[in-house]
């Protein structure tokens, strides 16, 4: 597997291929309380499904990066349409050391960020705000799901 950015000699990035689908639907999962504060939806669960993840991570119009560590997929972003991050996600007991960074770090060298947009959880608006997003509309709610929409500010590229 072509490693895209390398870490250290035990961590590095790739892309995704249909043999990760299971680990990111179960990762993505996993991490449901920082998305939703009551049950998450069943229109979100078929997308987090192994379904959902085997249409996306074959379909063109996404393109998904895994984070490795010792072997073990622990954290990945997809990018939908090359300007909208659509997943990123971190397993919890790998949070604050940087991973998230490093992802976003790889899609700027592969993407033209310069319009690139999220819908934020409301957990994860410190962690754009970081990259140098910026909040763009007013906080939606949508079929159970909050979240802000954000775009990059290109006065950081």
């Amino acid at each position: 597997m072509a490693k895209l950015l390398i870490i250290n000699e035990k961590e590095y990035i790739r892309a995704a291929n249909i043999d990760d689908i299971e680990e990111l639907s179960l990762l993505s999962i996993s991490l449901e309380n920082y998305v939703f504060k009551e049950k998450m939806p069943e229109w979100f669960k078929e997308e987090l499904s192994f379904r959902g993840f085997r249409f996306r991570v074959t379909s063109s119009q996404f393109k998904h990066f895994v984070y490795v560590k010792d072997e073990e997929i622990v954290g990945f972003i997809a990018i939908k349409n090359d300007n909208h991050i659509f997943h990123l996600f971190v397993k919890e007991s790998f949070h604050r050391q940087g991973i998230a960074k490093k992802l976003w770090q790889c899609v700027k060298e592969i993407f033209d960020v310069s319009n690139m947009e999220v819908n934020s959880s409301l957990y994860a608006i410190k962690v754009y705000e970081s990259f140098g997003f910026k909040i763009s509309d007013e906080e939606k709610f949508f079929f159970q799901l909050r979240f802000q929409p954000m775009r990059y500010d290109s006065f950081y590229l």
